[in-house]
């Protein structure tokens, strides 16, 4: 087990497989951890980038804008990235994907 697992699911392991004995990756995982090539550490440049990017789109965003209206402000800032933004909004925003109906902001939801 690695040293980020919860202690649920070892536990579940421990008890589906009982013949096992569960012993710590750690230094498999944190070695693992500890080297990145050039093209990771370029890739979680670009994914840092596009998340403060994302963070700056959302200051310019006005009560009545749809879920799509934002998404699309988002995509402006995104500077050559490709793939969209999944904006949700009010109490369906804590659904996994959301829902189909139209949702609008409300500035009383950034309190």
């Amino acid at each position: 087990m690695e040293e980020t697992a919860p202690f649920m699911f070892f536990d579940h392991l421990r008890g589906a497989a009982p013949g096992f004995e569960c012993v710590s990756a750690d230094a498999v995982t944190i070695a693992c951890r500890g080297r990145k090539s050039a093209q990771e550490l370029e890739l979680m440049r670009l994914a840092c980038e596009a998340t403060c990017n994302a963070s700056r789109a959302i200051r310019f965003a006005e009560e009545g804008m749809s879920q799509e209206d934002i998404g699309k402000l988002v995509e402006v800032f995104q500077n050559g990235l490709h793939g969209g933004a999944l904006v949700l909004l009010a109490r369906p925003g804590a659904l996994p994907h959301g829902t189909i109906k139209p949702q609008r902001l409300k500035m009383a939801m950034w309190c």
